[in-house]
C-alpha cells in the first residue's frame, strides 16, 4: 500500500510540475515591423530637403494580418544614409550621396497622418557618411512615445495609418556639385502584437 501511495504522490508531484512548466499555447506572439522609407534629398543648395509619406498598410505583415493583430506599438526609430551600392538595381544616372557632402545639420522629422509632430531631431555629426555604416538610433523623450503609442492604436479605427518624414541639410558646406543629393532612409521599428490562435 506503501508503494502505491508513493507511485501517486511522484504522479500527482509530474503533473503538478508539468502544469507549471509546460508551454502555454495560448499566449499571444509578436512580431518586429520595420517601417523603412529612403527619401532623396537634391537639389543646388544651400539648403536641400525632400518629403516622402509611407503608410502601415504599405507592408503586407500588417495588412495581410489586421484582423489577428491585438496592439502596435512603438519600439525604436533609426536613421540611415543610403548609398548606390545599397540599391540592387539603381538607374544607371542615379546619384544617392554627393562625394563628400556635409553641411551645418541634417535634420530628420516625422509627422504623423493627424499632422502631429512625431519627432524632429538635428543628427550629432553633419557628414552624411558618418551614417553609412552605422545608423543612428534616435532616442525619442516618454511624451513623444506616448503620443505615437496613442496615435499607433488608432489602428482599430483606421488601418491606414500613415506618416510623413522629412529629410533636410542645411548650409551646405562640402561635397562635389551642385547639384548635391543625400539619399537617407527612416527605420521606425514597431511590435506587432498578434492575437493567440
Amino acid at each position: 500500500m506503501k508503494k502505491i501511495y508513493n507511485y501517486g504522490f511522484l504522479i500527482l508531484t509530474t503533473i503538478v510540475a508539468l502544469s507549471f512548466q509546460s508551454c502555454d499555447i495560448l499566449e499571444n506572439y509578436f512580431l518586429n515591423l520595420p517601417l523603412k522609407q529612403s527619401i532623396v534629398s537634391t537639389g543646388n543648395g544651400p539648403k536641400i530637403s525632400e518629403i516622402e509619406t509611407f503608410c502601415l498598410s504599405d507592408y503586407d505583415a500588417y495588412s495581410d494580418n489586421i484582423n489577428e493583430i491585438d496592439s502596435v506599438t512603438y519600439l525604436a526609430v533609426l536613421y540611415r544614409t543610403l548609398t548606390a551600392a545599397e540599391n540592387s538595381n539603381p538607374p544607371p544616372d542615379s546619384v544617392y550621396l554627393t562625394p563628400g557632402l556635409a553641411g551645418q545639420n541634417i535634420n530628420v522629422t516625422v509627422v504623423d497622418g493627424d499632422g502631429n509632430l512625431v519627432f524632429s531631431r538635428n543628427l550629432p555629426s553633419a557628414v552624411a557618411a558618418d551614417y553609412i555604416d552605422t545608423p543612428y538610433e534616435i532616442e525619442l523623450t516618454t511624451s513623444e512615445i506616448i503620443l505615437l503609442n496613442d496615435y499607433l492604436a488608432q489602428y482599430k479605427v483606421d488601418s491606414n495609418l500613415c506618416f510623413t518624414a522629412t529629410l533636410t541639410m542645411d548650409n551646405i558646406s562640402a561635397g562635389q556639385g551642385p547639384p548635391y543629393t543625400l539619399t537617407g532612409q527612416v527605420e521606425l521599428l514597431l511590435s506587432l502584437e498578434f492575437l493567440a490562435p
